[in-house]
């Protein structure tokens, strides 16, 4: 958090603080076993934020650990899904556009989902080399600084969910690159 550029935010009045909080309540919750307080959290996450939803795959691979294949074990987790749900049937009842976020998201700030090396190729090539704005680099730098920090974690036998989470997270914000 100390070296991400757009740190400012969390002195602000967005979602991000309140997303952060939850994100950390979910994953310590569930570290001491109290998963259907750590799913809400979790829930209430997507609600903050909706790539909250990047606390599913790692939450489930913490639980794989705990508890293996016993299907019950993963109800809590359902909660996630159900929230995000919730909130798609809430956009569709209030406008009349069930995807009304996403398409927001496609339309507003050219966000979506792609791969990593499409992403940071694309906006080398158009945004840099093509249209010459500069301010895309730290963009690019930065997303670099945080594959080589994932990959040393990731070294140093950091726990799956913790990396799976990054992984995700990372991914969602990519979507982002190109949004200036």
């Amino acid at each position: 958090l100390a070296i991400f550029p757009l740190t400012f935010v969390f002195s602000l009045p967005y979602a991000e603080s309140l997303f952060l909080l939850l994100a950390l309540a979910a994953f310590v919750l569930t570290w001491h076993e109290r998963w259907w307080w750590g799913s809400a959290a979790a829930a209430l996450a997507v609600l903050a934020r909706p790539v909250g939803m990047a606390l599913l795959p790692a939450l489930a691979w913490r639980r794989y650990r705990t508890e293996g294949r016993r299907l019950t074990a993963y109800l809590p987790l359902l909660l996630l899904p159900l929230a995000e749900l919730g909130f798609f049937l809430y956009l569709g009842w209030r406008t009349g556009n069930f995807m009304a976020s996403p398409d927001a998201q496609e339309r507003g700030w050219g966000r979506g989902v792609s791969a990593l090396p499409i992403v940071l190729v694309y906006t080398l090539w158009h945004d840099v080399i093509e249209a010459g704005h500069l301010r895309f680099v730290i963009h690019i730098l930065f997303t670099l600084l945080w594959c080589a920090l994932f990959y040393k974690a990731w070294r140093m036998r950091m726990p799956g969910e913790y990396l799976t989470y990054a992984a995700r997270r990372q991914e969602h914000e990519q979507g982002g690159v190109r949004s200036e």
